[in-house]
């Protein structure tokens, strides 16, 4: 990882992570950073979930619901009209906001994701 790279990662830990299970490695990285220890901030950096680790957790969790089957079509590229892929990533955010409400709120890392991907289809038409 880069040193700006870092200062990117640690701006998105800061962001999504500050009030989870993985608070207590905040301080440690700015730390890190501060001190210009950038393997250090690094390796505590790869500590955190990443957001490919979230959805996996999260699409888990969600076996056996109408939204996993979509999902899974999705994944496997068998869903071409946009209305069920709307239909599948708006899903997937209602259930990140579940997750967040019952206090795992480091899913919250997720949200520009899919914010991303459902903005792309609206506008794409």
């Amino acid at each position: 990882m880069t040193n700006f790279e870092i200062f990117d990662k640690l701006t998105e830990v800061e962001k999504f992570y500050t009030d989870t299970q993985y608070a207590y490695l905040v301080p440690a990285v700015e730390a890190c950073v501060d001190a210009g220890q950038y393997v250090e901030a690094e390796k505590l950096l790869n500590r955190f979930p990443t957001k490919k680790e979230l959805l996996d957790s999260l699409v888990e969790k969600l076996k056996g619901k109408s939204v996993y089957r979509t999902l899974k079509k999705l994944s496997e590229n068998e869903v071409e009209d946009s209305s069920t892929m709307l239909k599948g990533l708006s899903s997937l955010l209602t259930h990140i906001t579940i997750e967040v409400e019952k206090g795992n709120k480091e899913y919250r890392a997720l949200y520009p994701l899919i914010y991303e991907r459902i903005g792309k289809l609206l506008y794409k038409g």
